[in-house]
This record gives structure tokens, sequence and C-alpha cells, in this order.
């Protein structure tokens, strides 16, 4: 789990009392050496609330099977061997205007098939955890937080994992799951249980953001150069 956290170092800083503008994240592309990933801001299906201020962008790249080549695909539940993941420094921005380009050095993507881009609230100052390959030992903190069952809440991300924000509040899905659900893992009764199996988020999370902790993290193909 740290390491998805680390990985997700793209994702934007996140606050509930902050005024918020609307954006959303990717898809990504190569340009030469540089891993360009574009936020467009204003009005748009996909836009989700991101909080003004101080938002970290983080991105991983990872050596997916060789079936899996050219295919958006769930992130494995195992570690990845050393070596087939490749967390590249963090990007601190603000949301708007209404379009940004951000730009990572992915000199070193060669190899690597896939990758997961997300947008956090927070960043944090972290020791060294003797994990050659995670965000602590390479650059000293990770991003975003956790909700009480410690899956991360992301604010955005890239691919963007399937969550019904508006469905499942609609539904009263959220409020079972602060009143009597064990986002864990537990057996949801109906009609909660499709809702639980097909939406990758347990939480509302306030005005801005998704709103969602994220179970099964997807990772896209890398665009070709």
């Amino acid at each position: 789990m740290k390491g998805l956290l680390i990985l997700a170092a793209l994702i934007v800083s996140v606050g509930s009392a902050h005024a918020t503008t609307s954006c959303a994240l990717g898809p990504a592309r190569l340009q030469e050496t540089r891993l360009i990933l574009p936020v467009t801001c204003g009005p748009a299906a996909r836009a989700v609330p991101y909080p003004d201020g101080p938002l970290h962008i983080g991105a991983t790249l990872y050596r997916m099977p060789s079936g899996l080549r050219g295919r958006v695909a769930p992130l494995p539940s195992a570690e990845l061997a050393p070596g087939d993941t490749l967390h590249l420094p963090s990007i601190t921005f603000t949301a708007g205007p209404a379009l940004r380009e951000l730009s990572f050095d992915a000199a070193g993507a060669t190899g690597f098939t896939h990758l997961l881009v997300a947008i956090w609230d927070q960043k944090n100052v972290c020791e060294a955890d003797g994990n050659s390959e995670s965000g602590c030992s390479r650059f000293q903190y990770s991003l975003g937080r956790v909700d009480a069952a410690e899956f991360p809440i992301p604010v955005d991300a890239w691919p963007r994992p399937i969550c019904d924000k508006q469905g499942l509040q609609a539904a009263g899905f959220f409020r079972w799951v602060e009143r009597e659900g064990d986002p864990a893992g537990m057996a949801a009764p109906s009609p909660f249980d499709r809702m639980f199996t097909l939406n990758d988020c347990y939480a509302a999370t306030g005005p801005v953001g998704l709103g969602f902790s994220v179970r099964r993290w997807r990772v896209a193909p890398l665009p070709a150069r």
C-alpha cells in the first residue's frame, strides 16, 4: 500500500474549506523525453471540484506483464518485482488556468509499459523505509491522506477509478457506509451490494474531489513517443 500511495504522488491537494475549480486530469502523452500531463479546468462532463491552493501531482511508471500491453488494467495486488516501478518526482501546482500542461522528466521510461497519475491534497514528510522502489526512500515524502480503512483519498487520477459519486450520494450509499458499513471488506446488503461491487469509492470526502477511497487502482498504457 505504501508504494501505491507514493506512486499516486501526482494527486491534487484537497481542502474542504477552500474554494474549488472544476478540472479534469489527462490523458498523458510523451513528447521526446518529457511526460506531459494536461489539467483542463472549466465546465466539462468529467470535471470534478479541485480545491484552490497548492496541489500535488505524482506519476508512477510500471512494467506490466506482456499480456496487458496496450490495455488499461488493474494494478496487481501483489508487489511487483524490483525495478518494475518508477516513481517520478511530484509537481506542486494550483488549479487553473483553463489548460495547464505539467511536464515530468521521462528520460528513464524505456522498458516501462504503463502509467498511473494522481492528484492529492497533502504532502507528507517520511523517512527512508528500506524499499529502494518507494517514494519515501527516493524522495523522503509521500502524497495524500487515507480514510479510516487506510485507503488513499485522491482528488483525481488518470486513468480515473470508477466512482459514481452523485449516483451513490442520491442512493444513500455513503450514509450507509458511514453508519453501518465496513469498507475494509464486508458483504453489502441489497441494494448496496451492486454499488459496492461496481464502484471504487467507499466514502464521500466533502465538496472537493471525486469523493472516493481507492480499492482498485487502474494503470494506462504509456503513450507512444
